[in-house]
Parts: structure tokens; C-alpha cells; sequence
């Protein structure tokens, strides 16, 4: 609370950074009080360097990136440059779902270039392939995906040698039955046979007529018989 009659302004020694002029704590400033002006006292009577700390007798400025990083800058002194925001990678599936037994292709970008990506199907994790990024941080690669792999939702991970991982959503649907010739798409069969490869069944039970004929055939080579008998007598 107390006052000189000069506008001092200065900061903690500890907070110094190793580019001159340019600081990261906080600002400490004495305000002008009065109408009378003085010179600031030498380093041997200044509270300031004899309290571990720096006055400064410049404007200043402070200088605020995005991502909430500020510096005490100066004047004549140029911030240190904001580095770029780092790019996270992505993964993208040729479709959101394939047929157990089936490919898909993926392909990714911003990966580390030269990396080694191993692919992993999961619910039960289980390696389908692998890809190496080019100089540029993409890939592409066609997997397999294995024909015993459930029906549902799974995870396709690719996964990068330092353990990190981009996952994405993959659907699989079970594989077509092979249900043999003349069967449909949804496993039936057409009216030119049966799904067990037998005849089709055209109408009703035929043995009764089939031994009703037979009957038939023998009364009549009986009575034929019996005529040829009463002639010859």
C-alpha cells in the first residue's frame, strides 16, 4: 500500500525466463504519487534488487495465446511464437460395415510419419494387419476381417508403437448359410426342389393307388384266366 513518487514496475527474479526482457509471473507495479519526481536509487540502495527482484523503467506489454500461456514482453522485445496446435490423428473406415469373412478398407492421416500401425478387431482383441505411415502421416490398408468374428458392434483400433491408439465404430454382419443349388438369398429353395436335395412333393400319398391298381391288374389277369379254362373244357 505504500507509494513513490516515481512509477516503478518490476518483477520476481524467479520468474525470469531465459529470454531477456520476457517474464511469466506476475507484474509489480508502484504508482506515481504526488507532483514531485525522483531518480530511481542504485542496485546497492534499490529494495527491489535487494529483495530478489527487478525493476524495470519501459513500458510494457503482455502478450496472451489461446491456449492460455502469457508472457510479460517488453517493449522492444518480440514473444516467443505461439507453436502450432498439434493435429490429432484420424482414422477412416471405406464402410461402416462388413460381412464377417469380408474386407474394409481404412486409411488414416497425421500419424507419425514412418510408424509402424498395428491393426487390433476388438470386443476380443485380435490382430488383423498392420500398415506403415508415409512422410506425409497417412496410410491406407484393406483388412480381413476374420469369417468366425461375431455378428454386433465392434472396435477397430490401429494402434502405434508408443501404445497410443485411433479407434473407430465397425459393424459386422454374419455370413451367408451355403445352403447348396437352388437355394434363395434368404436360404430357401424355389419350387424345383427341396433344401434337402430330394424330389418335391407334387400331391397326395400315392401308395393306396399305386396298390389299388396292382389289385386291379391281378383280378383282372384272374378272370382272364378263368375264360380261357371254361373254353378249353
Amino acid at each position: 500500500m505504500g507509494h513513490d513518487h516515481t512509477y516503478a514496475r518490476g518483477y520476481v527474479n524467479t520468474d525470469a525466463t531465459e529470454t531477456p526482457g520476457i517474464t511469466s509471473g506476475p507484474v509489480y507495479v508502484v504508482s506515481n504519487s504526488g507532483a514531485k519526481h525522483y531518480d530511481l536509487e542504485t542496485d546497492a540502495k534499490n529494495v527491489w534488487t535487494n529483495n530478489g527482484a527487478t525493476q524495470v523503467l519501459r513500458g510494457a506489454g503482455v502478450t496472451k495465446y489461446d491456449d492460455g500461456q502469457k508472457w510479460v514482453t517488453e517493449a522492444g522485445i518480440t514473444p516467443p511464437a505461439q507453436p502450432e496446435p498439434e493435429v490429432p490423428a484420424s482414422l477412416v473406415l471405406g464402410a461402416e460395415s462388413v460381412v464377417a469373412g469380408g474386407k474394409v478398407a481404412v486409411s488414416g492421416a497425421d500419424f507419425a510419419p514412418g510408424a509402424e500401425i498395428v491393426f487390433e478387431l476388438r470386443s476380443t482383441p485380435v490382430r488383423i494387419g498392420s500398415a506403415t505411415v508415409a512422410a506425409d502421416g497417412s496410410f491406407t490398408a484393406s483388412l480381413t476381417i476374420p469369417a468366425e468374428t461375431p455378428a454386433g458392434a465392434h472396435t477397430l483400433a490401429a494402434i502405434l508403437p508408443d501404445g497410443t491408439e485411433v479407434t473407430a465404430a465397425l459393424t459386422v454382419t454374419a455370413a451367408a448359410s451355403d445352403v447348396g443349388p437352388g437355394a434363395g438369398d434368404d436360404g430357401t429353395t424355389g419350387s424345383g426342389g427341396s433344401a434337402s436335395g430330394d424330389l418335391a412333393t407334387t400331391g397326395a400319398d400315392s401308395t393306396a393307388l399305386i396298390a389299388g391298381a396292382v389289385l386291379l391288374l391281378a383280378m383282372g389277369l384272374g378272370l382272364f384266366a378263368m375264360r380261357r379254362r371254361m373254353r378249353a373244357e
